[in-house]
């Protein structure tokens, strides 16, 4: 090896996770998996120097781990979330002084266009700080190629500081002209098929798209390129039709009101999405914060004595944004200098636990023109009182007695603390209780809107379904029912047990209006929570992981109640934050 050449490494960013299509990574090409016919393919390229796939510590991607090394390939582990850190740290461990970028959804990625724009870094790189074919992009979707010194990577790695940078990597350069030489390489002729050919894969078509391309031509030629696929394109427009309507649709649409060098004949919103402008990106911005702090008291309320962590992780987005952005509150006792029965925080009154003695102005409860929130699944309490904090509903000091019987905060939610509507605990009752608050709300001719959180485990109790056939006969289209659906039932996964699904179906075979979402997505939260009203019960079935956030304990059976030591806790929280990958030794609560 010449020791006077610069070392190029190429980074192939891969994970398992995927709210649009799970797993897509290890989805079937010939025998083996996506993302390895994809690494296959840019190992052919001539240029591209050292090929390093990218994953991250969660024990989901142990798989992408043991099929690299299964390929003789290296891997490297990292974060799950800040992709540029991860990889700067692959770039760095690899001793790279050019670093290229190839996403990890480009199955069809064609090695001769790799080559033609690291052979154009490699000759104009005293022009280049970074090179890529993407600013403007010409070439059909699914041919990303970025390359750029370490230095630069380095620069950003250091300097980055929106979500979105860290996120998707290379943002912070190629939006700083001023500051970073920039060069492209575009197709020949003036061809630009970037909005209308897609060969990326996040939906069920693509797939569909990319399995019908790769059996009519790996068999003749395995390194086919885009010439190739243009060419049966033409012959077969019934594959170029697969996912045709998906062509433009990338991640600059949630972004565009921070993005300076992208404009939005870019980019489109795939059917279905909403186009919801600047305040999209400022949704998620705002309430992200808050999810994570709700996320850090569930956590610290798991140790001495423990809670049920898992389902309470799993729905901390919707009660974050319920609260935050869509329930109409109580009116609370403003801050005047003279507290009530507590002291002020956050514009609210703290409640003393050793007197629950209330004025009426201090109870959001009696506003008549509130929106009501019950918490059926009430082992969720910790989420709960979590965004109480957040929400200025509750002092922080409380938390810590939720084991304590001394304070009416302990273990399920309870109608003595200020904001909660109702007791819950025992399963199947609440939505009930929600029909009736909102047909009395509709009796009186008030517009109210009432929402019950259920699990879905919960949904085998009869007294939901037969409350929903009430329900709809009295047309209470006020009363939505959010189903969090994170798949188990206590330790069980719920399709081992009693199976639910079709459960979209089964909800409109009772008269339901239904909307399936990511119960993590703020965006489809607020998009969903907007569309509630009419003569229908309104149903939203939140697609959710259990322990989210936390990825030692993320979708796992036997994390359902747990006590953590101290010790345990603190690495919790650091795992929360991406610095480390906890290592768990507590038993856990099982039942058979």
């Amino acid at each position: 090896m010449d020791s006077t050449k610069p070392k190029i490494v190429t980074i192939i960013q891969v994970r398992r996770g995927s709210s649009r299509l799970p797993d897509k990574v290890f989805r079937p090409l010939s025998g083996k998996s996506l993302f390895v016919r994809q690494v296959e393919r840019v190992r052919a390229s001539l240029l591209c120097g050292q090929v390093v796939v990218a994953t991250t510590l969660n024990p989901a991607d142990d798989l992408v781990a043991a099929a690299c090394a299964q390929e003789g390939w290296e891997c490297f582990r990292g974060h799950d979330a800040d992709l540029l850190d991860r990889h700067y740290q692959a770039a760095l461990k690899h001793r790279a002084d050019i670093v290229i970028k190839i996403p990890g959804d480009c199955p069809l990625i064609d090695p001769a266009i790799i080559d033609r724009v690291i052979g154009f870094y490699l000759e104009n790189g005293d022009r280049y700080d970074y090179v890529s074919n993407l600013h403007p992009a010409t070439w059909p979707d699914g041919n990303d190629v970025e390359i750029m010194s370490f230095q630069t990577l380095e620069k950003a790695w250091e300097d980055a500081t929106r979500p979105f940078e860290r996120e998707h990597t290379t943002p912070y350069i190629w939006e700083r002209p001023e500051q970073f030489r920039i060069g492209n390489v575009v197709m020949e002729g003036g061809a630009d098929y970037s909005m209308t050919h897609r060969l990326t894969i996040d939906y069920e078509e693509d797939y569909q798209f990319i399995s019908a391309v790769w059996s009519a031509l790996y068999p003749v030629n395995s390194l086919f390129g885009v010439g190739d696929i243009l060419d049966l394109l033409d012959k077969r427009p019934d594959i170029y039709m697969i996912n045709r309507s998906l062509a433009g649709v990338n991640w600059y649409r949630h972004h565009l009101d921070e993005l300076t060098m992208v404009d939005a004949g870019q980019t489109k919103f795939a059917a279905g999405e909403s186009n919801a402008g600047p305040q999209e990106g400022t949704l998620s911005r705002s309430l992200t914060p808050i999810a994570l702090k709700v996320r850090e008291h569930i956590i610290r309320m798991s140790a001495g004595g423990g809670c049920f962590i898992g389902a309470s992780l799993s729905c901390v987005e919707l009660l974050v944004y319920l609260y935050a952005d869509f329930l109409r509150l109580g009116k609370r006792t403003p801050v005047d200098g003279t507290p009530v029965n507590g002291t002020p925080v956050n514009g609210t009154r703290v409640d003393d636990p050793a007197d629950d003695s209330r004025n009426a102005m201090d109870d959001p409860r009696d506003d008549p023109q509130r929106d009501f929130l019950f918490l059926s699944k009430g082992h969720d309490v910790p989420a709960l009182y979590g965004t109480f904090v957040e929400m200025g509903l509750l002092d922080a000091g409380r938390l810590n007695n939720h084991l304590s019987t001394s304070d009416h905060i302990y273990w399920h939610p309870n109608r003595a603390i200020p904001g909660v509507e109702f007791h819950s605990g025992s399963l199947g009752h609440l939505p009930a209780v929600a029909a009736g608050v909102a047909l009395d709300c509709q009796l009186k001719g008030l517009d109210n809107r009432v929402v019950v959180i259920t699990g879905d485990g919960e949904l085998n109790e009869g007294s939901i379904w037969e409350t929903i056939l009430v329900a709809n006969a009295y047309k209470l289209g006020n009363l939505t029912i959010v189903v969090d659906r994170n798949q188990f039932q206590a330790n069980i996964r719920t399709e081992d047990l009693v199976p639910l699904e079709p459960l979209a179906d089964k909800f409109r075979a009772f008269g339901c209006q239904v909307r399936r979402i990511d119960g993590h997505d703020f965006t489809q939260l607020q998009e969903a929570f907007g569309k509630v009203g009419g003569d229908k019960v309104n149903v939203i079935i939140a697609d959710t992981v259990r322990g989210k956030g936390l990825p030692s304990i993320e979708a796992r059976a036997d994390r359902w109640f747990c006590s953590f030591s101290d010790a345990e806790v603190s690495q919790l929280l650091e795992e929360l934050h991406g610095n480390i990958a906890a290592t768990i030794e507590s038993e856990t609560l099982v039942v058979r």
